[in-house]
Protein backbone atom coordinates (compact mmCIF):
# COMPACT_ATOMS: atom_id res chain seq x y z
CA UNK A 1 0.00 0.00 0.00
CA UNK A 2 1.13 3.70 -1.19
CA UNK A 3 2.54 5.92 2.03
CA UNK A 4 0.95 8.88 2.03
CA UNK A 5 1.96 12.09 4.56
CA UNK A 6 1.78 16.17 4.32
CA UNK A 7 3.87 18.81 5.96
CA UNK A 8 4.33 22.52 5.47
CA UNK A 9 7.09 23.38 3.02
CA UNK A 10 8.22 26.65 1.88
CA UNK A 11 7.66 26.91 -1.72
CA UNK A 12 9.28 29.56 -4.21
CA UNK A 13 7.27 30.80 -7.05
CA UNK A 14 8.19 33.87 -9.68
CA UNK A 15 5.25 35.31 -11.60
CA UNK A 16 5.38 38.89 -13.48
CA UNK A 17 9.13 38.49 -12.68
CA UNK A 18 8.45 38.67 -8.95
CA UNK A 19 10.19 35.81 -6.60
CA UNK A 20 7.95 34.92 -3.93
CA UNK A 21 8.52 32.32 -0.74
CA UNK A 22 5.28 30.98 0.94
CA UNK A 23 4.21 28.47 3.50
CA UNK A 24 2.13 25.70 2.24
CA UNK A 25 0.79 22.35 2.75
CA UNK A 26 2.64 19.40 0.50
CA UNK A 27 1.52 15.98 -0.08
CA UNK A 28 4.05 13.30 -0.59
CA UNK A 29 3.09 9.96 -2.12
CA UNK A 30 5.82 7.57 -1.21
CA UNK A 31 8.11 10.05 0.04
CA UNK A 32 7.60 12.24 -3.52
CA UNK A 33 5.99 15.61 -3.31
CA UNK A 34 2.84 15.32 -5.30
CA UNK A 35 0.70 18.61 -4.84
CA UNK A 36 0.12 21.61 -2.91
CA UNK A 37 -2.35 23.57 -1.42
CA UNK A 38 -3.26 26.56 -3.82
CA UNK A 39 -3.33 29.47 -1.25
CA UNK A 40 -0.15 30.16 1.75
CA UNK A 41 -0.77 29.16 4.92
CA UNK A 42 -1.56 32.67 6.63
CA UNK A 43 -3.15 33.91 8.14
CA UNK A 44 -3.09 31.04 11.16
CA UNK A 45 -6.22 30.30 12.74
CA UNK A 46 -7.42 27.80 15.24
CA UNK A 47 -10.27 27.00 18.54
CA UNK A 48 -7.58 27.19 20.70
CA UNK A 49 -4.38 28.07 21.80
CA UNK A 50 -2.64 24.64 21.74
CA UNK A 51 -3.29 24.58 18.18
CA UNK A 52 -2.37 27.77 17.68
CA UNK A 53 1.30 26.73 18.91
CA UNK A 54 0.82 23.50 16.94
CA UNK A 55 0.47 25.59 13.75
CA UNK A 56 3.75 27.75 15.02
CA UNK A 57 5.75 24.52 15.28
CA UNK A 58 4.99 23.21 11.78
CA UNK A 59 5.47 26.74 10.29
CA UNK A 60 8.94 26.51 12.13
CA UNK A 61 9.64 22.74 10.96
CA UNK A 62 9.56 24.11 7.60
CA UNK A 63 12.41 26.43 7.84
CA UNK A 64 14.45 23.71 8.62
CA UNK A 65 13.56 21.88 5.08
CA UNK A 66 14.79 22.67 1.38
CA UNK A 67 12.67 25.06 0.12
CA UNK A 68 10.90 23.48 -2.92
CA UNK A 69 10.37 25.23 -5.86
CA UNK A 70 6.58 25.86 -7.53
CA UNK A 71 7.04 24.36 -11.03
CA UNK A 72 7.40 20.77 -9.19
CA UNK A 73 4.07 21.37 -8.65
CA UNK A 74 2.29 22.87 -11.77
CA UNK A 75 4.49 20.54 -14.48
CA UNK A 76 2.72 17.76 -12.81
CA UNK A 77 -0.36 19.03 -13.41
CA UNK A 78 -2.60 18.84 -16.06
CA UNK A 79 -3.35 21.90 -17.91
CA UNK A 80 -7.01 22.70 -19.50
CA UNK A 81 -6.10 21.41 -22.98
CA UNK A 82 -4.96 18.20 -21.20
CA UNK A 83 -8.23 17.18 -19.04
Amino acid sequence: MPKSNWNYRIIRSIEDEQETFTIREVYYQDGTPELCTIRSEFPMSTDDIAGLQHQIDAYQQAMTLPVLDYTLFTLAQPTETQQ
